[in-house]
């Protein structure tokens, strides 16, 4: 994988200047939410400084001026528009005053607004803008990237451990990473520590989101394109020759996901089960390997990404234990299982029962209160066996395993195999107001317009951030409605959290400063040491690589769709 550097300056300069463009990026929740799909970030208005880690244009590609300053290409996210400020400077380097205008050389793959005000990516890649003013024009370089997403987590069973992707686009991970490279299946990280994930002791960049499975990890790069370590059955390629035990076997350095017509390509979002995944392409089509089967009659265990079968574009997809739920374009949820079996209670599906038949892999999953398909979904998270998924208005609609008091219905135990609304605090109304929800393995977590979260289910490593020495016992009738996650000093309710992430045993939380707040197994908690009380029941600030103050996920502007939405596919 090539490394993208920091922007830099070609060294040739041509004796006579020509029209050059320099540009940056502002988001607004506006913007975002009017061409996002309804996604984006909770805040974070002002301009955002120019962005670390932007391409540098090879010369000869779209806007690269050989023998010139070769300009910076501004980034833009795919399905997601963006404020655009750019500045035209004549050939003397003289700034060109007035109105600019702008034209895409590549309208099939970037929009571009004609007052230069707004961009919007189609089409992963790097294309042209032509801006003109002043009687003069210059092409513009821009890339157009997968979503960046900040956090990464692990609801399976056996999972543990924590990955974060920097907005230069670095991978770290902490905790009890399973996949760290030229080790064991279990390394024990103290801090966050960059994954020196290259054969040669190097670290990959240019990456904008990862996902961590039991067994496998995946990394996506800007150019959409998916690498995968960990155990060789889970990786997304055929077998070595050399792999004489398939399934013991492990890679620790990271290689492409490839199909049968070979490297996966124009990925836009990646997401793992604990011994698979699924990913979704630009064009809102899904691959799936592991456990997973396209069909009625499922191979088991696909060593490669098999392409799904599915009645309209897929916006976004989240993979739980063993199973995985796919968001399509018109608001519909579909989940996909693994092996042969019948649909059913407790097995994450969300669809009834076929008694005396085999179930398609791949169904819609049915609202309990119509007996219909559930619409109006704009999020989905999947836990270890049981979903959640956010519907336009706010609310949240559960499915799957409740014995825990997973899906907040005041009790826990048996409910329908379909989708129930989650039951606010009070028991009685459903819960409301949210804009983000976060599945672990058996615990949920719901952000609130307001910047506050809500949590439920078992609580037994202290993920449900409630405060208390002795974490909330699985008896109680707390755990099984959402209660308020409390602050670091258990006095009053956490408040001013940017997003949500829950994994196996923990809890996170993206303050609106940028600092990752944490709570649960101490083991995960990135703090340089694992000393003190097993379990950790008020959130803590994970601390950065050289331990001399919090990890700041900075800048807030760089992620443009921290709540996970389901975008519109161009």
């Amino acid at each position: 994988m090539k490394d993208l550097k920091s922007p830099a300056v070609a060294r040739g300069r041509s004796q006579a200047r020509r029209p050059s463009i320099h540009w940056t990026w502002a988001v607004t929740i506006g913007l975002l939410s009017a061409c996002g799909g309804g996604g984006g970030s909770a805040g974070d208005e002002s301009p955002a400084a120019p962005e670390p880690g932007a391409f540098v244009p090879e010369p000869g590609t779209p806007g690269a001026q050989a023998g010139e300053v070769a300009q910076a290409a501004g980034r833009t996210f795919w399905a997601v528009g963006r404020e655009a400020r750019f500045t035209l400077r004549n050939a003397s380097g003289a700034t060109v005053s007035g109105p600019l205008s702008c034209t895409s050389q590549a309208p099939q793959a970037l929009e571009v607004a004609p007052d230069c005000s707004q961009v919007k990516g189609l089409r992963l890649g790097t294309y042209a803008v032509t801006v003109s003013g002043g009687g003069i024009s210059a092409p513009a370089p821009v890339k157009v990237i997968p979503p960046a997403q900040p956090l990464a987590t692990d609801s399976t069973s056996g999972g543990v451990g924590l990955l974060a992707v920097t907005a230069p686009g670095r991978l770290l991970a902490w905790g009890g990473y399973n996949n760290w490279p030229g080790a064991g299946f279990e390394t024990r990280l103290a801090l966050p520590t960059q994954v020196a994930n290259r054969v040669d002791g190097g670290y990959q960049t240019g990456l904008v989101a990862a996902a961590h499975g039991t067994d496998v990890t995946l990394a996506l790069s800007e150019e959409g394109q998916v690498y995968s370590w960990g155990m060789t059955r889970t990786l997304g390629r055929p077998p070595r020759p050399s792999d004489l035990d398939y399934y013991l076997a492990g890679e620790r350095y990271p290689s492409l996901v490839v199909d049968a017509a070979g490297p996966l390509r124009n990925i836009v979002a990646v997401s793992t089960a604990a011994s698979g995944a699924v990913v979704l392409t630009q064009e809102g089509g899904v691959y799936a390997w592991g456990p997973f089967s396209t069909s009625a009659y499922p191979i088991p265990d696909n060593k490669v990404p098999q392409l799904l079968s599915l009645p309209s574009k897929a916006v976004a997809l989240s993979a739980g234990q063993n199973w995985a739920a796919i968001l399509l374009a018109n608001g519909r949820v579909m989940t996909l299982r693994s092996g042969p079996g019948q649909d059913g209670q407790f097995n994450g599906t969300g669809r009834p029962a076929t008694p005396g038949a085999v179930g398609l892999n791949v169904g819609y999953v049915i609202d309990s209160r119509t007996g219909q398909p559930l619409e109006g979904i704009v999020q989905v998270a999947a836990g270890g066996s049981y979903a959640l998924a956010l519907t336009r208005d706010g609310q949240v609609m559960g499915w799957g395993r409740n014995e825990q008091g997973q899906l907040a219905q005041g009790h826990a135990g048996d409910v329908p195999s379909t989708a129930l609304p989650l039951l606010g605090p009070d028991g009685s109304a459903q819960l409301g107001g949210i804009v983000m929800v976060a599945a672990g393995h058996a615990h949920g977590l719901a952000l609130s317009s307001n910047g506050q979260v809500y949590s439920w289910g078992t609580g037994n490593s202290g993920e449900l951030g409630d405060g208390m020495d002795t974490p909330r016992a699985e008896s109680a009738v707390r755990t099984r409605r959402p209660e308020l996650v409390l602050d670091p000093s258990g006095a009053t309710p956490l408040g001013g959290v940017r997003a949500v992430y829950a994994s196996s045993a923990n809890s996170m939380a993206l303050m609106s400063d940028g600092r990752v707040l944490i709570w649960g197994l101490r083991r995960d908690l990135g703090q340089g040491h694992s000393t003190g009380p097993l379990y950790q029941g008020l959130p803590l600030a994970v601390r950065n690589e050289a331990n001399s103050g919090p990890l700041l996920m900075t800048p807030l502007s760089y992620w443009p769709d921290l709540w996970r939405r389901g975008l519109t596919v161009p």
